[in-house]
């Protein structure tokens, strides 16, 4: 799947990451179009992917904050994802990393 995509595409072990930046509007058409093939991709391999999962995660002050549609329905917006133990805040302040941190070690 992930050579079908047009943007970065990380994956790790069952989780999968498209990673855009977003510069204009033909770069918001490039992601929804991936997300779009995502789905296309699924449907083909029968696969079954938990899209009430699929979450976005708008990076940086001057981020447009798009609406993406994933089978027609809007993602979710996050301010603050894990990615493989580690939280990352759309602000790229490190508060919830910090304070998760520090609760496990107390």
């Amino acid at each position: 799947m992930l050579e079908i995509l047009s943007n970065k595409c990380e994956a790790y072990a069952d989780d999968t990451k498209i990673l855009a930046i977003i510069k204009n509007f033909d770069s918001i058409l490039s992601l929804q179009n991936d997300i779009d093939k995502v789905c296309k991709w699924s449907i083909y391999w029968s696969t079954e992917l938990n899209f009430d999962k699929y979450k976005i995660l708008h990076i940086g002050n001057n981020n447009t904050k798009f609406d993406y549609n994933i089978n027609s329905k809007p993602l979710t917006k996050s301010n603050c994802e894990k990615d493989l133990g580690i939280y990352i805040q759309s602000d790229l302040k490190w508060n919830t990393q910090i304070k998760n941190s520090t609760t496990k070690a107390n």
